[in-house]
């Protein structure tokens, strides 16, 4: 019985060695789990932070590039865009289309052109057709052929000279079946045919102007005798710097180019006529694109009244990118 009793009281002793045993691995479990838990939570809370973090620095290193692209920009544009007044013809090179994919075809259009990279991507960067070079006209067909034979859709247009008149400004039309009886601001007519009609350009363009006027003033008093003397009104001119928006649509024949503007006498529209310029144009527009449906019709000069294209003055920057934009559409390049 002793022995029974001994091995028996082991037993318990062992049970409970056992529970306490167990109960301290459910408290090591329970201890462990939250561990486990706040770890988890401190891994997410730090894959969060390096994952913003990375973000940060993606937007950070895009907004540097942005700031060393406008700055290469800006330092390169007042490099080109005062070209010599005397010189060989020249012509302006473009791309009527962004290659694709782009990171192999920088280092060929650098090539092609002689431009560093980083100078290539900022002009195919800009409006199509995007200007790559201004080169001499003896060298333009040459790059043409070079840049068609890679697989790039590219025209090219002559920079005429500033005394150069291309462009015919209209004071008077009328709308028959055929085609536009025009006049132009010295009283020479031409009637051109719809069917000859190829692009519309509606654009604004930003013209600085100067107004004098007229104003009275009071001088300095000046010292008379020891004494301040009277002060009499003076007539001076102040000159004021200002900026108007005129508007403009640009028609675009085979062999004809049209200006119809701010100067242009719109009453052979008759009902069509609008209350303001703005109207009257996008009455002609309509009223073209209706006689004539092979025409393109560009208007994102629009709403770019401050227009620069690069290699060319400001103020011509509008002309030009039509004159580009016209021979995309003739060599059925565009849209």
């Amino acid at each position: 019985m002793s022995e029974t009793r001994e091995l028996r009281n082991k037993l318990e002793a062992a049970q409970t060695e056992l529970r306490r045993s167990k109960t301290h691995l459910d408290k090591l479990r329970g201890h462990h789990e939250r561990e486990r838990v706040s770890l988890q939570q401190a891994l997410h809370e730090a894959r969060r932070e390096v994952a913003g973090l990375h973000q940060r620095h993606d937007e950070l290193l895009k907004a540097r590039e942005q700031q060393q692209m406008e700055a290469a920009l800006a330092q390169a544009m007042p490099l080109v865009l005062g070209p010599p007044a005397l010189g060989p013809p020249t012509a302006l090179v473009a791309l009527v289309r962004r290659p694709e994919p782009l990171e192999q075809a920088i280092p060929i259009l650098s090539r092609l052109t002689r431009l560093p990279p980083a100078d290539v991507r900022l002009r195919i960067a800009m409006i199509l057709p995007a200007v790559l070079v201004r080169v001499p006209i003896a060298e333009t067909d040459a790059l043409l052929k070079a840049l068609h034979s890679e697989g790039f859709l590219a025209v090219s247009s002559e920079v005429p000279s500033r005394l150069a008149e291309g462009i015919m400004t209209v004071r008077r039309f009328t709308l028959d079946e055929q085609g536009i009886q025009l006049e132009d601001r010295r009283g020479q007519r031409q009637h051109v045919a719809y069917a000859g009609l190829r692009l519309l350009v509606r654009g604004r363009r930003l013209t600085p102007s100067v107004e004098k006027r007229l104003e009275w003033s009071l001088p300095e008093p000046r010292p008379l005798g020891g004494r301040r003397g009277f002060s009499v009104q003076e007539l001076k001119q102040r000159e004021i710097k200002k900026e108007e928006h005129n508007q403009f649509l640009w028609a675009y024949f085979e062999e004809l180019r049209v200006a119809f503007s701010q100067g242009t006498q719109f009453q052979s529209m008759g009902a069509q006529r609008g209350a303001t310029l703005y109207e009257s144009l996008q009455n002609l527009t309509a009223a073209l694109r209706q006689r004539a449906a092979q025409a393109v019709v560009d208007e994102r000069l629009m709403g770019m009244p401050r227009f620069s294209l690069p290699l060319v003055e400001e103020e011509r920057g509008q002309e030009l990118f039509a004159d580009l934009l016209f021979q995309a559409v003739k060599r059925q390049g565009w849209p």
